[in-house]
């Protein structure tokens, strides 16, 4: 019985020790998204328009699911936890609340909430809304007009590096706004595959493949990535979309 009391405690000292060892990553990860590896309209003005960020090699999506998976193993040595504390919890139960009727109210409250919080998004369907303009990518949303507002930050300030970056970016579009326009009907991002595109709008992989100079065989791969190894733009994809429309 002592052997096996002496085994019930190193098991518990194992599983608080692991825990604080996934607890300790899950903090750093989120911090790591939230500062470093940052996203969208705020990652631009800081790094330019044509640059994605990496640590060790792992991009803000890979880390997110690295922060998923270790976020499981906590919650299961958290059960492993709780379960070979569950004498312990119940007698501290039984001593802060008398009436068992309240005790069992409090547990099943706790087990339907922590339940609903855990599964709740295999339930959920997102609400759409309308996608505002980004300076990533999106060329064709940004209007040419001779007032053009740069944002809530005025241009002055931000370093002079910078500045140029944005102002370059805007002259940009104000320049190829003319030649996207006729393209903007055919919808086309990065987080898409080559063969999703072609399939949405009836084009052939190969034709579209042929005059993007890209492997038919890397269809599959997201258009984000091809785009950094083949040197295309989003609107060459919509490019060779409309000009097999026209010639059917």
């Amino acid at each position: 019985m002592k052997l096996l009391g002496s085994n019930r405690i190193k098991l518990n000292l194992s599983i608080d020790i692991i825990m604080f060892l996934l607890l300790v990553p899950l903090a750093g990860i989120g911090f790591l998204m939230k500062y470093v590896l940052i996203s969208g309209q705020e990652r631009n003005i800081l790094y330019g328009t044509k640059v994605d960020l990496e640590f060790l090699g792992l991009t803000r999506h890979q880390w997110g699911t690295i922060h998923l998976v270790i976020s499981i193993f906590f919650m299961v040595l958290l059960l492993f936890h709780v379960v070979l504390h569950w004498k312990m919890i119940v007698s501290f139960s039984q001593q802060a609340v008398q009436s068992k009727a309240i005790r069992i109210s409090v547990a099943m409250f706790l087990t339907f909430f922590g339940l609903v919080i855990l599964f709740y998004p295999f339930f959920i369907t997102p609400k759409q809304v309308p996608a505002e303009p980004k300076y990533r990518n999106r060329n064709n949303d940004i209007l040419p007009s001779s007032n053009i507002d740069y944002g809530i930050i005025p241009l002055e300030n931000f370093p002079v590096q910078q500045t140029e970056i944005i102002k370059n970016e805007i002259i940009g579009s104000e320049k190829n706004y003319s030649e996207n326009k006729e393209y903007e009907e055919f919808q086309v991002y990065g987080y898409q595959t080559l063969k999703f595109v072609a399939q949405k709008y009836k084009v052939p992989v190969s034709q579209i493949a042929r005059d993007l100079d890209i492997p038919e065989n890397l269809s599959g791969e997201r258009l984000s990535k091809l785009k950094k190894l083949y040197s295309f733009t989003m609107t060459d994809v919509r490019k060779s979309i409309a000009d097999y429309k026209k010639r059917q």
